[in-house]
């Protein structure tokens, strides 16, 4: 598992674009780049309260709002007047190491339109421009190709290089090296590894072909005229660079194949419609280009809260950098601000992608494997180069058989002389002796025989001396091709010898190749028979999954089941309770009301012992007026209604008696009015008559005659 890191986020302020500088002033502080427009030119007054490129931290606050502004802290912060050679350094240079070492690296430059993106990426557009101001890109590309100059002569170490250039535009990948090839289509790899098929790659072997790489891109990226950019970028550019870095076989050891890709993104600037005035088919490009980044945020924003679920298939920028955000790549954001005001909150949207970007983790992972391919066509170029060599072998000892052939045939010639040679002497001893023969038989003849003698002395002579140079030649002959013939039959024997010897190491030598190729491709099919059963573990995995997903569709659908049955279970209850809750406030609201009634009927102690005091005076009062009425009446009326009026005041002398032993909360009311008619109708002409009333409220039984109203009060009325 490789150790996990995070999103290396890096921030560079624009300088400030001076109204005298007029609409062809260039974003980033240098000539030729992009030509900014009067609406793109901003108020002095900065958004920035605080820009530490020392602690890399900034402080973000708009003219005139309160509060203390709000703190963004990233990997490095870069000012108006850094150097494009100090923002490589800064931001890319740790990134483009890390490729040559064999770790995929992306470069991501990021903010809104007319903020310096370009800039910053690729520097002026003029081929004139100075070398101080070339932009991340070319920086990059001549850092890998002197690197790949010293890996060459210092490690023999063999570096290749290839560059792609594509755009995104409005959702049409096109490759910028050949722009009839549109439209094409990213794929992903079984190993996981992104690519964009059909995609176009240039072997590059210089700064100056890369350059010329570049502008033939440049030429065919879209670009036109906005409100706030007069050369605005309408798509999204990547320049790819695919690195193969093979290392040769030490002590042993089998040489290594390193690959390692390098994504350079000068990403579309966020654009404002209102503010760019835009229309038609920029209209169109404006959208997708702010659809795409969207899609970007979201993938950004899902990477940095781990979520399960990243949307990178939403868009065709996001696809092509899967493997850069959270994937298998040291990535590199440069964001992009400009000065001002900020009214449209562009920078504050940056800032806030950064933050999030600053979140995101990503594990990177060396790609080394055995070259296997590499190793496997030198051995096969060196079994062929002794194959060479034993074919050339085998022509010599083909050559020195034909000439021993040769030789044997000379010497079967010079055998075939000598034998004619020694039948012509053969015949000239027998022509010798025939001579000699007819020289005896005509001796009779000569007398003293001297002619005879004479003549035979010169035949003789003759023919030794003849027979006597015969021999000398044959000799010479003979000794000449016997040398000649050990100097031949020892040259072959030599030559013979050494090709033997040749041959034997040649075929020792090809015998520990084979033994290495057959190791080697042991070995290769040992990877692929793990491939391969991985594959099928993977398979079955994959089944397996696949089974548990059905499982945990099942009980999903199940729980959702249950769910709905619970709900409708929990919608009845709700159902009772709301029911139970308006009984409980129904209920709540006549306790309110009673014990408002309570309240406002209820007497303390103290007034009702005020009033008791008060009713016994009154009753004493009324009894002694009674008195003094009985004592004027006449006696044939005396004691008519004195029991009745005697018992309402004993039960008004005597409150808890008459309420039952109830204590507090009786209200009592006593009041004397004079009467017009008395009980029997009898006129009061003669006689004062009076009516007693007595009004009682308790909360218990109020014991006594009278009548009962509504309101729980009894009223009796005495005459008298």
């Amino acid at each position: 598992m490789a150790p996990s890191d995070t999103v290396k986020v890096f921030a560079r302020l624009r300088p400030s674009n001076p109204e005298a500088d007029g609409p062809e002033d260039v974003e980033g502080g240098g000539g030729g780049g992009t030509f900014l427009t009067p609406a793109a030119l901003e108020d002095s007054d900065g958004c920035f309260q605080a820009f530490d490129c020392t602690s890399g931290e900034l402080v973000y606050q708009k003219p005139g709002d309160g509060g203390d502004g709000m703190t963004f802290r990233f990997d490095g912060l870069f000012g108006a007047g850094a150097t494009q050679g100090e923002v490589y350094q800064g931001a890319a240079r740790t990134i483009v190491d890390g490729v040559l070492q064999g770790y995929n690296g992306a470069i991501l430059a990021y903010g809104q339109t007319g903020s310096g993106k370009t800039f910053s990426m690729r520097g002026p557009e003029a081929s004139t421009a100075p070398e101080s101001e070339i932009g991340a890109i070319p920086r990059a590309l001549s850092h890998l190709l002197e690197e790949r100059e010293r890996l060459s002569k210092e490690e023999n170490v063999d570096v290749s290089l290839c560059v792609s250039y594509l755009q995104i535009y409005c959702e049409i990948l096109q490759d910028l090296l050949a722009p009839a090839s549109t439209n094409l289509s990213v794929r992903e790899a079984t190993d996981g590894r992104v690519y964009v098929q059909g995609l176009s790659r240039v072997p590059v072997h210089s700064i100056n072909q890369c350059m010329e790489i570049l502008r033939e891109g440049d030429n065919h990226r879209t670009v036109a005229f906005t409100n706030l950019n007069a050369a605005s970028s309408r798509s999204h550019a990547a320049v790819i660079v695919h690195l193969e870095r093979r290392e040769p076989t030490v002590g042993g050891e089998r040489g290594m194949l390193v690959t390692s890709t390098l994504t350079m993104v000068d990403l579309a600037g966020s654009e404002r419609v209102k503010r760019s005035g835009v229309q038609y088919q920029k209209l169109e490009e404006s959208k997708a280009i702010n659809l795409s980044l969207s899609s970007l945020g979201n993938c950004v924003s899902a990477l940095a809260h781990e979520r399960s679920h990243i949307p990178y298939r939403d868009s065709k920028l996001t696809r092509l950098l899967s493997q850069s955000l959270g994937g298998n790549a040291r990535t590199a954001i440069l964001v992009t601000l400009s000065p001002g005001n900020d009214l449209t909150s562009e920078n504050l949207s940056t800032l806030r992608f950064a933050q999030r970007a600053s979140r995101v983790k990503v594990s990177a992972v060396r790609n080394e494997t055995v070259d296997y391919a590499t190793l496997y066509q030198k051995a096969q170029a060196e079994v062929d180069r002794k194959d060479d060599s034993i074919h050339a072998l085998e022509l010599e000892v083909a050559k020195l058989k034909s000439q021993l052939t040769e030789c044997k045939a000379e010497r079967d010639a010079a055998v075939d002389k000598k034998t004619a040679a020694e039948a012509k002497f053969q015949s000239a001893e027998a022509g010798y002796a025939a001579s000699l023969n007819a020289l005896q038989q005509t001796s009779g003849e000569d007398a003293d025989g001297s002619r005879a003698v004479a003549a035979i002395e010169s035949v003789n002579e003759k023919w030794r001396s003849e027979i006597d140079t015969l021999q000398k030649q044959h000799e010479a002959q003979l000794a000449e091709l016997r040398q000649r013939m050990e100097k031949q039959i020892h040259a072959y024997k030599s030559a013979a010898a050494e090709a033997s010897q040749e041959h034997a190491v040649a075929e020792g030598e090809l015998t520990h190749e084979r033994e290495g190729y057959l190791e080697t491709l042991t070995k290769y099919r040992e990877c692929r028979e793990q491939l391969q059963q991985s594959e099928k573990e993977s398979a079955a995995r994959i089944s397996e999954l696949l089974v548990e997903k059905a499982d945990y569709e099942a009980k999903e659908a199940e729980l959702v089941e249950a769910l709905e049955s619970a709900r409708k279970t929990a919608d009845i209850s709700l159902g009772k309770a709301s029911d139970m809750a308006e009984r409980v406030e129904s209920l709540e609201s006549v306790h309110r009301e009673q014990a408002s009634q309570i309240s406002r009927d209820y007497v303390s102690r103290e007034h009702v012992e005020a009033m008791e005091r008060l009713f016994k005076e009154t009753v004493e009062r009324l009894t002694n007026r009674l008195e003094q009425l009985e004592e004027n009446v006449p006696d044939r009326q005396r004691g008519r209604g004195s029991e009745g009026t005697r018992k309402i005041l004993s039960s008004i002398e005597d409150p808890r008696a008459a309420a039952g032993g109830a204590g507090g909360g009786i209200r009592r009311g006593v009041r004397v009015e004079p009467g017009g008619g008395g009980a029997a109708g009898e006129s009061a002409s003669n006689q004062e008559g009076f009516e007693l009333a007595a009004v009682v409220e308790a909360q218990g039984q109020l014991t006594g005659g009278g009548t009962s109203s509504g309101s729980g009060k009894r009223t009796c009325t005495i005459h008298i």
